[in-house]
């Protein structure tokens, strides 16, 4: 299953200058080629399975990995990596290991012809790494994930759905005559309301469902092993978290604050055999959003 607490920082950081005290920098490893480069993979004590499959613990989506390709045993005498018979071979600073191996601040890591580096507990970089790849990945204005990362998230789980994983839900949601905010109260009003339909919005959703601004004023949420009946309660929970309370904006005059009702409309789709892949997946709710906006909106199709 798709994993972002193991590469996520409080949205704060995005915000504000990142200190490099001991805490912020646990032991990862922070991958130096392929797709996903300057993602971090941060190591948590205890036994993690490194591959492509769905049981992997430590996903990397590479062609060269194994499904279940190397593991980490994490304690406190260190972290040592043992390789799981792959196929490709695991390598640590040039040499193919054929035992476990103990790592070094600073090893260079090959998993097949997936390069990455290992940063022990303290390292610097690590802080460093982890607020490089956030400015790459999630949204500035409203702190959630860009609409490449939660786009590139979603091929993942539905590549994991295909090899037998948890089948994801999408849900596609568009802000209702959102253009009429930026138009009477102007730009900086509407950046407002979307920063707090976002953390509405958010605080909803429960551990591992990943919320990307798609363009605008429309949003996904990719939620991972949900069946439809769980994807549209979910949906209805979400639009009424936006319609229910107004929110306060500023009223253009510099006079003082308003309270602006809103509502936004969601499309819901579910992954199936029929819709194999991410496109037809994200068509589908785009479609049924479609069908909101049009079937008077603030509600949900599914």
């Amino acid at each position: 299953m798709w994993d972002s607490s193991t590469i996520e920082l409080p949205t704060g950081a995005l915000t504000q200058p990142m200190g490099l005290e001991p805490h912020a920098r646990p032991a990862c490893l922070v991958v130096y080629s392929g797709a996903e480069t300057g993602r971090r993979l941060v190591l948590e004590p205890g036994s993690s399975v490194i591959g492509r499959g769905h049981g992997a613990s430590l996903y990397l989506d590479d062609p060269n990995l194994s499904r279940r390709h190397a593991e980490l045993q994490v304690s406190a005498q260190g972290i040592c990596l043992r390789d799981l018979g792959s196929s490709n071979g695991s390598w640590v600073n040039g040499r193919r290991i054929e035992q476990p191996q103990w790592l070094a601040d600073g090893d260079r890591v090959c998993l097949g012809k997936l390069q990455l580096r290992f940063l022990a507990a303290g390292n610097p970089e690590s802080a460093v790494h982890a607020r490089a790849w956030h400015l790459a990945n999630v949204d500035g204005l409203t702190g959630a994930w860009n609409r490449r990362y939660w786009r590139d998230a979603l091929a993942t789980a539905v590549r994991l759905a295909a090899q037998g994983g948890p089948p994801p839900a999408v849900l596609c949601g568009d802000l209702d005559f959102f253009k009429r905010v930026n138009d009477q109260y102007g730009h900086s009003a509407g950046d407002t309301l979307l920063q707090q339909v976002v953390q509405r919005v958010q605080a909803r959703l429960r551990q591992g469902d990943l919320l990307g601004r798609l363009g605008g004023e429309e949003f996904g949420v990719l939620l991972p092993g949900t069946p439809q009946a769980t994807a549209l309660a979910l949906a209805e929970r979400l639009r009424e978290a936006v319609a229910s309370q107004g929110f306060m904006l500023d009223d253009g005059t510099g006079g003082g604050n308003l309270q602006h009702h809103q509502t936004m409309s969601w499309g819901v789709a579910c992954w199936s055999l029929e819709r194999a892949d991410a496109p037809a997946l994200i068509d589908l709710a785009d479609r049924r959003l479609y069908e909101a906006k049009h079937g008077g909106r603030n509600c949900v199709r599914g």
